[in-house]
């Protein structure tokens, strides 16, 4: 089943009810939970001794009546295997569709386990997240058909099959959504001396990560971090800490940290089992055999579902409606401001008209007061009893025409002047009747 990822669907769907088993101790530890918006409320729970040394019959005699005196034989019911029974693989598949993925990982089934060619296995697989790792958990298939044939006598209907780390993985994902940075915790803290230590992680590099260690809950921890590529924890926390905390619970259950800490896989698997539909853990049960799921707890979700829907629909509706009322008011009001906008286009034109016409004037006075400035140096320059019979300029270039007593002092004196630049004669000097007559250009510079 694939998980449902939308925020506002997930708060809305977060509804129903399932039981846990976890297999340790030699006996079998079974929660119920309630899961509703507001939080999970843990029901009951107990502890049924000695089902790996009893017949089925008579262990799944207990665990019958204690589910059917909490009302729970309906539910979905989540058994987790011994993490030593189980194998977890990480592939990574980047840009391969889920069904692409899903075949991919069937033809590498075989070179993801150690066991013999011959051996029959059992396997599931899913995408985490929406990253393009996939997990992979493996099994014997006699180990399976052990375990089912057991459930088989004991009489209880399983809806699946996993482990620690799946269920902890979607429980911790409930009412948190995506975590944020890395995780590292260990199953159960308060385990007894010679136990062993199974730690629950996920990191970048790992997002999803279980193993079990021989050594001490520091090292362990120590090895884990480093398989993870992150930073080991300043202190060890235990599986219950990352799992939504219970809103409320019998009055006379043990909620002492070595409590919670026992408690904690089955009450994983009891969250996961209860909310199925917002993503299922790994699960190593054959698909016919999975039973157990109460289509009355879905009641409430479908009821809760069609009163979102009816809201956003009647939400949408109202939505377009306000839009063309907004609207209608925003087109009659922009009709009745039209003649005053285009009054006011009329106003910006004249004005311009009227900057481009101050313009010229204010540049034409500008250019009235630079030439006259050249006409009183060029007089300057000229000694008598010379004469100008020619005197042109544009702004930037001076051209005179006329006749000096010694014309080639002229080039000296113009270029000398802080008005003219670059003096040349454009025509041989000749003898005329009172001196040289000349025809010189030279450069204007830039009015000061």
């Amino acid at each position: 089943m694939a998980a449902i990822r939308q925020p506002l669907l997930r708060k809305a769907l977060r509804f129903g009810s399932g039981a846990g088993l976890s297999m340790a101790d030699g006996g079998i530890r079974a929660v119920i939970v309630k899961v509703r918006p507001t939080g999970p409320v843990l029901v009951a729970e107990t502890f049924i001794e000695g089902s790996s040394t009893r017949p089925a019959a008579e262990w799944g005699g207990e665990l019958q009546r204690f589910l059917a005196a909490h009302e729970a034989l309906p539910y979905a019911v989540l058994a987790l295997l011994p993490r030593e029974e189980v194998l977890l693989r990480l592939v990574s598949l980047p840009g391969l569709t889920d069904e692409d993925a899903t075949a991919a990982v069937r033809l590498q089934v075989d070179a993801l386990h150690p066991w013999g060619e011959d051996e029959e296995i059992s396997y599931d697989a899913q995408r985490l997240g929406g990253t393009s790792t996939w997990a992979v958990a493996l099994a014997r298939k006699e180990r399976i058909d052990y375990y089912t044939d057991q459930f088989t006598e004991a009489g209880v209907k399983l809806a699946g099959l996993s482990f620690t780390a799946s269920a902890a993985y979607h429980a911790s994902r409930v009412f948190d959504g995506v975590p944020a940075g890395s995780r590292l915790v260990v199953e159960r803290l308060f385990a007894g001396p010679g136990a062993t230590t199974e730690v629950y992680g996920e990191s970048e590099s790992k997002p999803l990560f279980s193993a079990q260690f021989d050594t001490g809950v520091e090292q362990a921890l120590g090895l884990s971090a480093a398989e993870m590529r992150t930073e080991a924890p300043a202190e060890a926390a235990d599986l219950f800490t990352i799992l939504p905390q219970t809103v409320s619970a019998p009055d006379s259950m043990d909620l002492s940290d070595q409590a919670r800490s026992r408690r904690a896989p089955a009450y994983a698997a009891a969250l996961a089992a209860g909310c199925m539909h917002l993503g299922e853990p790994l699960n190593l049960l054959p698909d016919a055999l999975r039973r157990g799921k109460s289509k009355a707890m879905y009641v409430p979700t479908i009821v809760l579902g069609t009163l979102l829907c009816i809201a956003a629909l009647g939400l949408a509706l109202e939505g377009g409606w306000l839009d063309g009322r907004h609207q209608e008011r925003l087109q009659a009001e922009t009709r009745r401001l039209e003649p005053v906008a285009k009054r006011v286009e009329a106003i910006d034109r004249q004005t311009a008209v009227l900057a481009e016409r101050i313009g010229q004037i204010d540049g034409l006075r500008k250019r009235a007061g630079a030439d006259l400035e050249v006409v009183t140096e060029v007089n300057r320059l000229l000694p008598p009893p010379a004469f100008v019979q020619q005197l042109s300029l544009d702004g930037q270039t001076v051209f005179v025409a006329g006749e000096v007593e010694n014309a080639e002092s002229l080039m000296k004196a113009f270029d000398a002047s802080p008005l003219f630049r670059e003096t040349e004669f454009t025509m041989p000097l000749n003898r005329g009747q009172s001196g040289e007559t000349f025809r010189l250009r030279t450069k204007q510079e830039a009015a000061r």
